[in-house]
This record gives C-alpha cells, sequence and structure tokens, in this order.
C-alpha cells in the first residue's frame, strides 16, 4: 500500500478545503518546501491538485512543471488533477513528467474522451470519482466539486475501468478536508471491484490520523484491494507523520 501526501493548489499557495468550499481555504506551507519534505521522507508518489483549473479559474501549470521536476530527480512520481479537460492538457502533462492523470469532471461527463485518454496514455490515466451522498445514493461531483452530476458512483466506476481507467481515486467530498475519516465501507466495495478489473483503487477524503491508516492496512491485510491512500489535511496538521505512515504501508506491503 503507497501512504500518498496531498498538495491541493489554489494561486500558487497549498491549501485545503472544507468539504469542496473554495470559500474555506486554509493556506500552508510553501508547495516546494512540501514536496522536498516528503520526498525526504521517503514516498514514492505526491498527489497534486490544481484547484484552479478544475474550477475554470486559471492554473498553477508553472509551479506544477517545478514541483513534478524535483520530485522526478528524486525518483518520486506526481499524480495530477483538476481541469485536465482535453488531449492537449494531457499532453502537456505528461511532457513535463507526470506520471499519472487524475481526470474527474471528463471521466464522468464525457465519455467518449476518457476512453481516448486512457487509449493515448495508456496506463497513465486514473478516473478521480469525487461524490457525495445523497438521498441514499452516491452521486458523482463535477467542475472542482461546483456541479452535482446525474451519474452515480456505481455507475461511473463500472464504466470508467470498462473504458481502460488504470487506477481510480475515489473522494468523499463530505468527508474532504474534515478529519472524519474515511468511508470505509464504499472504499472496499469499489476496491473489490477494481480489483476483479486489475485496475488500482486509492482512498481519499477524510483521513483523520495514524489510527485510520492503521484501520486501513489491518481491513485490506486480506483482501488486499487498495493500492494506496491519499492524505493532506492531516498531514499538514501535523497529525499523521509522512514518514511513520510510509513505514507502516511499505511494511504491509
Amino acid at each position: 500500500m503507497e501512504f500518498i501526501p496531498a498538495i491541493d493548489l489554489l494561486g500558487g499557495e497549498s491549501v485545503r478545503l472544507y468539504k469542496g468550499d473554495y470559500n474555506m481555504a486554509k493556506v500552508y506551507d510553501s508547495p516546494l518546501d512540501q514536496v522536498r519534505n516528503f520526498i525526504d521522507c521517503g514516498v514514492s508518489w505526491i498527489h497534486i491538485v490544481d484547484l484552479d483549473a478544475a474550477r475554470q479559474s486559471g492554473n498553477n501549470q508553472e509551479l506544477i512543471g517545478t514541483l513534478v521536476a524535483i520530485s522526478n530527480d528524486a525518483g518520486v512520481k506526481i499524480e495530477v488533477g483538476g481541469g485536465i479537460r482535453s488531449m492537449d492538457d494531457a499532453q502537456r502533462l505528461v511532457e513535463s513528467g507526470v506520471s499519472r492523470l487524475i481526470i474527474g469532471t471528463k471521466a464522468v461527463s464525457d465519455p467518449e474522451l476518457f476512453g481516448e485518454l486512457c487509449s493515448n496514455f495508456s496506463g497513465a490515466i486514473a478516473a478521480g470519482l469525487d461524490y457525495r451522498n445523497e438521498d441514499g445514493q452516491k452521486v458523482c461531483a463535477l467542475n472542482g466539486w461546483l456541479e452535482r452530476s446525474d451519474v452515480t458512483l456505481e455507475v461511473a466506476l463500472a464504466r470508467t475501468i470498462e473504458l481502460g481507467a488504470s487506477a481510480l481515486v475515489l473522494t468523499d467530498i463530505s468527508r474532504d478536508g474534515t478529519l472524519e475519516g474515511p468511508d470505509f465501507e464504499t472504499l472496499f466495495d469499489a476496491g473489490k471491484v477494481a480489483a476483479d478489473a486489475d485496475v488500482d483503487l486509492i482512498a481519499s477524503g477524510g483521513v483523520s490520523g495514524f489510527s485510520d491508516l492503521v484501520k486501513m492496512v489491518d481491513r485490506d491485510s486480506d483482501s488486499k484491494v487498495i493500492f494506496g491512500v491519499i492524505s493532506g489535511k492531516a498531514v499538514h496538521e501535523g497529525l499523521i507523520d509522512v514518514m511513520e505512515a510510509v513505514k507502516l504501508c511499505k511494511a504491509y506491503g
């Protein structure tokens, strides 16, 4: 299992939103310092989201290019999500050295484009499925979580796997940035579906501290359906020691 620390970029700064609310963004340390620290802690992957690009209010391309260069020099892979809505967007990021592209909005709203991305960048495309629980259904959100889709998580899972996704990143928006703990039931149900299709499942949203990682590892010890765990706020708030988290997940793996 991979421990994957997250950096969300907004206006060139590292921030964390609360339940996807752009008006409730807390600013943290320099993204450059964070990446260097994560590398020193022994991570294999770093998760970066361009929030400006996600809501179509600009982008952080230059900064992401710098972060990717630093990481790649150290042998650490970067996955990037947020605002990847065309073949050109994807090509630019791949050429900059990004190892995995997380396609959110278009994975749900434009299956044809998502399938083309999977074909053109085989093994490098993940579906970023961000969902909210509404009246007993898990419904996917679009455009930086600002819009509701009519597509359920169950449908999106099946469709993106069929179209060739190499990985799935599941985020419960209602838990993201809250430190309330992950949606374990949904994650493990989806993990079984992904494992049957030989697709990596990456858990995201709500990790409250080291105890949640221990629960994830213990619960997955038999089924082995979780490829990695993303954590943002718990890392930035000092509730998870990245080096210890890496040791735990790598020892389990």
